[in-house]
Formats: structure tokens, sequence, C-alpha cells
């Protein structure tokens, strides 16, 4: 048990250093220019009524998007409560002989996917909030509804889509810490892998 909780721990601070460099560090840089590019669009939309209905239709592809994995995410934590009900046998066959126990995983695993459904619903409220702001007169786009206010909603939306998504990912390691600490690494090293290359951005040509 103790080197599964070493190789526990050890993953759980790479992700909050994955998390650290996602605030603060260079990954951060690739969040800033989508936030200032989400502020030239909402200004540019309002600007140009010709805009508005494309602008419209985006974000409702966005709501789809968002809606779609808040329903996949709470899908997923309604199997993991399923699978928990049969836990006792699973365990019995793949839990290495003095592992953890499988009542923390399934735990860790639910909280994760309730982390990715409540981001994603916030997403999908957010963007319903820009829905009726992006479509106002540049005439009455004053005081709380400027384009700056708008895109920081938006922003907000953006915020929560991103926590969305890295809590999706990062539930594939919890699911792998079920069948052990092997997978859970490796599953740990790919995840992360893969969300700073979603957080680079791309090179100019």
């Amino acid at each position: 048990m103790t080197g599964e909780l070493l190789a526990a721990a050890g993953c759980g601070a790479v992700v909050a250093a994955y998390l650290l460099h996602l605030v603060v560090g260079p990954g951060s840089a690739a969040h800033r220019h989508h936030r200032h590019t989400r502020l030239l669009r909402v200004r540019g939309v309002m600007a140009e009524r010709s805009q508005a209905v494309m602008a419209v239709q985006s974000l409702r592809n966005y709501v789809m998007a968002a809606s779609f994995k808040a329903s996949s995410a709470l899908l997923l934590a309604i199997g993991t409560v399923t699978l928990s009900a049969q836990a006792e046998g699973l365990a019995r066959a793949w839990r290495p002989a003095g592992g953890v126990e499988w009542a923390p995983k399934v735990l860790v695993l639910l909280g994760v996917l309730a982390v990715a459904f409540i981001a994603f619903a916030l997403t999908v409220r957010h963007l319903n909030h820009v829905l009726f702001l992006v479509g106002l007169n540049a005439a009455d786009a004053t005081g709380p509804r400027t384009p700056e206010n708008v895109s920081a909603q938006l922003n907000r939306a953006g915020i929560c889509y991103t926590l969305g998504m890295r809590a999706l990912l990062l539930a594939v390691p919890v699911a792998a810490w079920l069948a052990g600490p092997v997978p859970l690494v490796v599953a740990t090293a790919l995840a992360v892998g893969l969300c700073l290359s979603l957080d680079r951005l791309p090179a100019p040509h």
C-alpha cells in the first residue's frame, strides 16, 4: 500500500504542478491570448450588426458542446456509481495485494467527474447571458453591457470550459488507478502531456 500511496502522491504533485503552470506559468500565455481574442471578437460583433447572426450561431454551437460534455460527465459519474456496487468482486480481481481499497479511488473519480459536470453547467450559464448581451446595439451597450463586460462574461465561460475539459482528461488517470499504481503513473504522464500540448499557442507561419 505504501508504494501505491507514494505513486498517487507523486501523480497528485505532477497534476498540481501542471495547474500552477496553467495559472501563473508559461501555460497562462495561451489563455491570455484567447481572452484578448474574445474581447476583439465581441467588440467587432457589437459594433457591426451584420456579424451578429454568425456570432449567435457560434455561441449556440459552444452551448451544445458544453451541454454534451456535461451530459457525458454525468453519465460517467452514474456509471462509476454503478461500478462501485460491484466493487467487492472487481476489487478482488483487480486490486493488487496490499493495494489501496477501491472506495477512496471511486470517491476521487466521482469528485473529478463532479467538477467536470459543474464546470460545463456553469459554462452553459455564462454563455446564455452572453447570447442576450452580444446582440445589443452599440447605443445600448453601456454600463454593465459594454463590450468589455460582455467579453468578461464570455471569458468566464471559457475558464469554466477549460476547467471542465481538464477535469475530464484528468479523470482518465484516476480511472486507471483502479487497476493499480502502474496504470495510474502511465495515464497521468499521458494526460498531463496532452494538457500541456493544448496550452501551447500555434507557431506563427
